[in-house]
């Protein structure tokens, strides 16, 4: 919700591929950095009006998904949506 661009879509999906199930968010928003953003303290929010951050949400996914043999997402579409999720094996 605090990259996304307000009043557009934000989906959820789930699928299955074999032996796993990735679920992604997608949404029209700011690209992602470049950087590893799954990283611990990683935090990309800007403005004044922020509260501080400590950045370990994605981290959290990253640990998770990695403790179920899977792994994490994130991508800068073309058409301007960003998505980001992770894969578990079943």
């Amino acid at each position: 919700m605090d990259f996304h661009t307000p009043n557009t879509p934000i989906v959820i999906s789930i699928e299955r591929e074999k032996q796993y199930l990735t679920l992604t968010v997608r949404n029209q928003g700011i690209p992602l950095p470049n950087e590893e953003i799954f990283a611990s303290m990683v935090s990309h929010r800007e403005g004044e009006k922020q509260q501080p951050h400590m950045g370990l949400g994605l981290y959290i996914v990253k640990l998770v998904a990695e403790f179920h043999r899977g792994s994490t997402i994130a991508i800068n579409h073309e058409d301007g949506t960003v998505e980001v999720g992770f894969s578990l094996r079943i």
